[in-house]
């Protein structure tokens, strides 16, 4: 069991799908992914399990013996997604404890915000994209992202000496959060030109759009908007 571990939207689930797909070929397509950002307690995730694979959520043995027998009937490679509020459900923990003791035929991947501790376990901390140093001239990681988004958008946008230290601060604000430096460049087309002040650059790269577009905004873009306003006043 490998568990792809890091804050929400640093592309856990992203990274999962990937290499879900590079081994589909091992597995002879037999990939299930399952995610958990509904379920609220570990008999919710066996029973929607149980579903998945079409297993009788009632019959002689217990539901835990049936679902692991339906899985280690032949190869598959299982991927759980979204499992960091169930960790220590004892049915859950159960199950998979029994998946990596029992089932040989069965290889989890799991994406979650919370390492699961359970025996066998084998953790990835994922971290957000390449950060922009004072002495470091190329654009790191996370800045040619905001800058490919933000051109996919707005072909005429670029980096220059006027911007480009507010989309360095920007994205060490981000922590370079894939997902959140997405949501960021969508607000290339309103922006403002920055402000002079270094502090309150990143912010006014899209913290001043107009009043009226922040009102209709989604709600997560709101968020984010909330988020960098907060940070930049620390």
């Amino acid at each position: 069991m490998l568990t792809i571990v890091g804050p929400g939207g640093f592309g856990k689930t992203r990274l999962a799908l990937q290499v879900a797909a590079d081994l589909r070929a091992e597995y002879n397509g037999a990939v299930l992914m399952l995610t958990f950002a509904g379920v609220e307690n570990g008999e919710a995730a066996l029973s929607a399990m149980a579903t998945a694979l079409a297993v009788p959520l009632h019959g002689a043995a217990p539901l835990i013996s049936r679902v692991v027998a339906a899985l280690d009937a032949a190869p598959i490679l299982l991927l759980l997604d979204n499992l960091e509020h169930l960790v220590g459900e004892a049915l859950l923990v159960e199950l998979l404890s029994t998946l990596v003791r029992n089932a040989p035929h069965v290889r989890l991947l799991v994406a979650s915000r919370e390492q699961l501790r359970l025996s066998g376990e084998r953790v990835f901390d994922l971290g957000g994209l390449g950060l922009p140093t004072a002495t470091d001239s190329r654009l790191s990681d996370a800045m040619l992202l905001f800058l490919d988004r933000a051109q996919r958008l707005d072909s005429d946008f670029a980096l220059t000496a006027q911007n480009q230290a507010a989309v360095a601060q920007l994205c060490r604000l981000l922590e370079g959060s894939p997902l959140a430096i997405e949501l960021a460049a969508a607000w290339v087309s309103t922006l403002s030109p920055p402000r002079s002040s270094p502090r309150s650059g990143a912010a006014s790269i899209f913290l001043c759009s107009p009043t009226r577009y922040a009102r209709t905004a989604p709600l997560h873009a709101r968020g984010l908007r909330a988020f960098l306003a907060t940070a930049i006043a620390r």
